[in-house]
């Protein structure tokens, strides 16, 4: 194929999936969905009103209207919905409810309309806009997204902001299963931070520092993340200078911002080295416009500013730092970049230090506040340590002078 005015060719898409082309296929992928669901029961109350299957956009039920629906939705080629439909038992929606009234009869109706949805939902479009409409018209606000990258949530999110404004997007709560499976599972409610890394151990102080739960990422499959782990000397983006330690009165301060955040997330996720993440740049441009790669990184920036600007994956990255972090929404590392802190310092640091140790030693030798030492930690992460410290020993403890990139930009 050549690209021309009417056709763009897609690298690596073989197969035409959700087209009319597809339809040849569909009474043979029928046959396999038979075979393998035999043994299924399918319950209504499993279904009805919870299902809302991509050749509709609305959910499921056992009526005759539904089932009509389905019919025009595979336009018209459904025998087995024909069939159902035509039989004047079944003329009008008392009848047919009438007809299908007894448990088991409901069991094969329910049977015979997932096989039908999911046979032709391949070779049909996806109606993503009405599921939308349907979920956030309904209350719904509480989304899990299962598969190897976040797409849908980012597009949720876009459509959502549209309607109800960008304020409104916190309203959300979009999860992914590749990274937030603790969160699903309820496993991360109350989790406190291990005794040995606060010097009273009380729950109190426990509590301020909880350890978020570990950030699951895809690349080619989905793996465990293995940040780039902390140098306590990096550099960050600020000038620091202190020629006997103790956080003199010539030590600066290192902005915390949400451009910074963002060109840090980015050089993570493509695994470039932080300056060539330059602002100046869009994620699209950085991601050499490959869309899994887009996807996954606007998740993640949902996820770390609760919110996704319109048009954010064609935006420099300047303009978008702008929009996610203004009028102060944004003065703190958010969930993304708090887990790989947290776990960049698992892996770095012995045991016996943590979080606290280390923002008690940026404070106390140099005299940062606690804005400046997330800045530092976030920063952290484009760095690379070759293993972990094997004591405390080995964990230095004063620099003469440590000098920083003076990039205010950042």
């Amino acid at each position: 194929m050549q690209k021309g005015r009417a056709s763009i060719p897609l690298s690596g898409i073989d197969v035409p999936f959700h087209s009319r082309l597809l339809l040849p296929g569909v009474p043979t992928f029928k046959r396999v969905l038979q075979e393998t669901l035999a043994s299924v029961r399918f319950k209504p109350s499993d279904l009805v009103g919870k299902y809302i299957p991509n050749l509709l956009g609305a959910p499921f039920a056992l009526t005759r209207q539904f089932a009509s629906d389905v019919l025009m939705a595979t336009a018209n080629s459904s025998e087995v919905l024909k069939s159902l439909l035509t039989d004047p038992r079944t003329a009008d929606e008392t009848s047919w409810s009438g007809l299908y009234s007894d448990p088991e009869q409901q069991e094969w109706l329910c049977s015979v309309l997932v096989i039908e949805l999911l046979a032709y939902q391949f070779a049909s479009p996806v109606q993503w806009i009405p599921t939308q409409e349907y979920l956030l018209s309904n209350g719904f606000r509480r989304f899990v997204e299962l598969g190897p990258s976040p797409v849908l949530l980012p597009m949720l999110t876009r459509t959502y902001g549209q309607e109800m404004g960008e304020l409104a997007v916190g309203d959300l709560q979009m999860l992914w299963s590749g990274r937030d499976m603790d969160t699903i599972l309820c496993k991360d409610e109350g989790v406190k931070e291990d005794a040995a890394d606060d010097d009273d151990a009380s729950p109190k102080a426990a509590a301020r520092e909880p350890v978020p739960p570990p950030v699951i990422v895809r690349s080619a499959a989905p793996v465990m993340i293995t940040p780039a782990p902390v140098v306590t000397a990096a550099p960050a983006p600020a000038m620091i200078s202190s020629s006997g330690g103790g956080g003199g009165a010539n030590t600066a301060q290192v902005p915390f911002s949400a451009l910074h955040s963002l060109r840090v997330i980015v050089s993570q996720k493509l695994k470039m080295p932080f300056g060539e993440v330059a602002p100046a740049k869009s994620i699209r441009a950085l991601s050499g416009g490959k869309s899994a790669l887009q996807n996954e990184i606007l998740g993640d920036l949902q996820a770390e500013f609760a919110t996704n600007p319109e048009g954010a994956d064609e935006a420099a990255l300047a303009d978008l730092g702008s929009k996610l972090g203004g009028a102060g929404k944004y003065t703190k590392p958010g969930k993304i970049l708090s887990g790989l802190v947290s776990r960049t310092l698992q892996l770095v640091l012995p045991g016996g230090l943590g979080m606290n140790q280390v923002r008690e030693y940026l404070r106390s030798v140099w005299g940062l506040d606690e804005a400046s030492s997330d800045g530092v930690l976030v920063h952290a992460l484009t760095m690379k340590q070759a293993a972990r410290l094997d004591s405390e020993g080995a964990v230095p403890v004063s620099y003469t002078h440590l000098t920083l990139p003076t990039n205010r930009e950042v």
